[in-house]
């Protein structure tokens, strides 16, 4: 082979390596992102179950302290 069709072929392999390591970062990127995506989905759950149970709590009370 020649010089110039080996650097050419090391350089692609130097680019797969360096695709190859991007797509893991962006695969732990990723499954770093849909995790806080499901704790953000649990904690707007929660928050909306609190919404809801204060609402009744205060329509409770405002029908027993209604003149």
């Amino acid at each position: 082979m020649s010089k110039k069709h080996f650097d050419f072929m090391e350089e692609i392999c130097l680019d797969r390596d360096v695709l190859e390591h991007k797509i893991k970062l962006l695969e732990k990127e990723l499954e770093g992102l849909e995790k806080q995506l499901e704790e953000l989905k649990m904690r707007r759950n929660y928050i909306k179950g609190e919404l809801r149970k204060t609402r009744k709590r205060l329509e409770e009370l405002n029908r027993l302290c209604a003149p």
